[in-house]
């Protein structure tokens, strides 16, 4: 079924969905027959839900397509709608998935259905929202996914719910309250036997305990994400489990074990045609080019997704800010600062948030310039205003310590605060200032 056809299918079909939604069903038995196309319905959907474990979008996509045109159940017709849409959220085809979620709520909205099939096109809006980076609009769906899926008592809607709720404080910089909602998640779908739901909230519960207080127990989190979606052969959770330690390494001055988590993600995505996340690989390979001190090369890595980065919520002001940063005059530096600067007033995901401004925040520092510093300074703690935010506290002390007046023995005491935390990056800088790029 083509995209342009979601709601015309649905609303010829609607009339016929309210006929049979309350229609008993009297024989178990004839949903088993070959002949029964809500029986070959469910069969494409579970066929899906393999290939979307695995990473195969499009294998997913055919058959929750599939699945649709068979389904003569509403609540089967809505689900195959909402999970077409979080196939086409993940491919990135946002336009196709707001339209998949518009024929799924028609339906759903028609009968007065409730429950799982309410709940999960709001996680969907909401994951639609996050990636905007509709803050308010995302806790409002996954707030609502949660408290459908309560009343309805079901166990997977719930873990889903507790996790949406923590991707929301995530995106809004909320660490230590999207740490809470993870653990949350993932205890309620290990109660409930539902291993696969806990793998998808496994690497945030390690991001978000990175950004709120950075450490090892953040790092062992993330290696323990990543071994347990290769041991279950989740491709996909694997690939973002990946991203996100790669993210923590670059921070730890780790450049081994970033390069090694790059080429991994990218096997995953060119075997998968998942593209989403490259962009992120991008920005992470121009890192690594710049730490080894390759300028040129990590110039030319990041060049191509300057473009549209303003417009980007979820990872335009990082590459903004390593715009910023690796540019080879100040006047090239203020431009992308301030192209960063209007990225963020636009909405930008906390991640980017954070990375903008300590990028820029190194700059000032190569720079020696304390009126950029104080201005990152002065943002980067109204964006922890809400929360207290570990890793911006440290990030803060580590310039502060630098540009002003200061101690060997007060730099070094920090050094090793940020060593322990697994920021290798500020430690390097505290003990040799002149040193620029370089963390080889």
């Amino acid at each position: 079924m083509m995209p342009s056809t979601f709601i015309g299918a649905s609303k010829r079909s609607l009339k016929r969905l309210k006929q049979r939604h309350l229609a008993p069903i009297t024989n178990e038995n004839t949903r088993a027959r070959d002949c029964d196309p809500e029986a070959h319905a469910e069969l494409h959907s579970c066929r899906a839900g393999i290939r979307r474990t695995r990473g195969d979008m499009a294998g997913a996509l055919e058959d929750y397509r599939t699945a649709h045109a068979l389904a003569t159940r509403a609540e089967t017709q809505v689900a195959m709608l909402t999970r077409q849409a979080l196939v086409l959220h993940r491919l990135g085809r946002g336009e196709e998935a707001d339209r998949a979620l518009d024929a799924a709520e028609e339906i759903v909205d028609s009968l007065g259905l409730a429950g799982p099939s309410r709940a999960e096109i709001h996680e969907q809006r909401g994951n639609r929202a996050f990636v905007r980076g509709d803050h308010a609009a995302c806790m409002a769906h996954h707030t609502a996914a949660l408290a459908a899926a309560e009343a309805a008592s079901d166990p997977r809607g719930i873990a889903r719910g507790y996790g949406g709720l923590g991707d929301a404080a995530y995106a809004a910089g909320l660490f230590s309250s999207a740490y809470d909602h993870f653990t949350k998640a993932i205890e309620t779908a290990e109660k409930a036997g539902l291993g696969l739901v806990r793998e998808e909230y496994m690497f945030m519960r390690a991001f978000s305990l990175f950004f709120a207080d950075p450490g090892p127990q953040a790092f062992l989190l993330a290696d323990v994400a990543v071994d347990s979606a290769v041991q279950c052969g989740a491709a996909r959770t694997e690939l973002i489990a990946r991203e996100i330690r790669a993210e923590m390494r670059t921070a730890n001055g780790d450049l081994k074990g970033l390069e090694e988590d790059l080429v991994a993600i990218s096997e995953l995505a060119s075997a998968k045609g998942e593209t989403r996340f490259m962009k992120d690989v991008q920005t992470l390979y121009a890192h690594l080019h710049m730490r080894r001190g390759e300028l040129e090369t990590a110039r030319a890595q990041i060049q191509p997704l300057l473009h549209d980065a303003c417009s980007d919520a979820y990872v335009g002001a990082k590459i903004l800010g390593l715009a910023a940063l690796l540019a080879e005059d100040c006047k090239a530096r203020d431009h992308w600062i301030a192209q960063g600067r209007d990225c963020l007033l636009r909405g930008s995901l906390s991640h980017s948030v954070f990375w903008y401004h300590a990028s820029v925040l190194e700059r000032a520092v190569m720079d020696g310039d304390r009126a950029l510093a104080r201005e990152e300074i002065d943002a980067m703690r109204a964006f922890a205003a809400k929360e207290p935010i570990g890793i911006v506290s440290l990030y803060i002390r580590t310039a502060e310590l630098i540009l002003w007046p200061s101690s060997e023995t007060d730099r070094r005491r920090h050094a090793e605060v940020v060593s322990a935390a697994g920021l290798n990056d500020c430690a390097v800088i505290l003990l040799s200032p002149g040193q620029n790029y370089v963390r080889s």
